[in-house]
């Protein structure tokens, strides 16, 4: 079952732009983890560089999730630029201090709100995919990787990667702290 802390990209959030979003993930042995490949892939596809930052924590999950650089210098791995946060797990309870799911990645941060926009991959690629169009040139604007005609079979493919692929490398308990 997918926990997850989603809602939808405040409108008001889009006419800030640029730096408002913030996008925070996880390493495997350098490499991006297989929920955080998927958004980092679609922000470069989409041209989202210049609008999102991305931070880097590290991939040693511990008793109080995963750590950022000041917390555990893992190589590649970055010091929360936000806040200052040890923990992913300090950003979800900044959001909601009740916060009793999993503080997983990646987590898409508004920077203007100070909230977990959201935190799964595949609702975060949807938004990439569209929600700053208005702020891209008309060649990065125009594509669309969720395509109506094509939503129902991405669909059942991200299902059964979640539950198949991700879930069978990464148990559901991983990214519990």
């Amino acid at each position: 079952m997918k926990i997850t802390f989603a809602r939808p990209l405040p409108p008001l959030c889009l006419v800030c732009m640029p730096y408002v979003p913030h996008l925070l993930f996880t390493t495997c042995s350098q490499l991006p983890a297989a929920w955080a490949t998927r958004a980092l892939i679609m922000r470069k596809l989409k041209g989202l560089e210049d609008f999102i930052d991305v931070t880097v924590v590290s991939p040693h999950m511990a008793e109080h999730g995963w750590p950022f650089a000041n917390v555990d210098a893992f190589p590649g791995a970055e010091v929360d630029p936000l806040y200052g946060a040890k923990h992913i797990k300090d950003l979800y309870l900044r959001a909601a201090p009740n916060y009793e799911g999993r503080f997983s990645v990646p987590v898409l941060w508004d920077k203007k709100t100070h909230t977990v926009v959201n935190n799964e991959s595949s609702e975060i690629i949807r938004i990439f995919n569209s929600a700053f169009n208005h702020l891209l040139p008309a060649d990065k604007a125009k594509l669309d990787y969720y395509p109506e005609h094509l939503r129902k079979e991405i669909d059942e493919v991200n299902e059964w990667v979640y539950d198949t692929v991700n879930s069978a490398y990464f148990p559901p308990d991983a990214s519990l702290a």
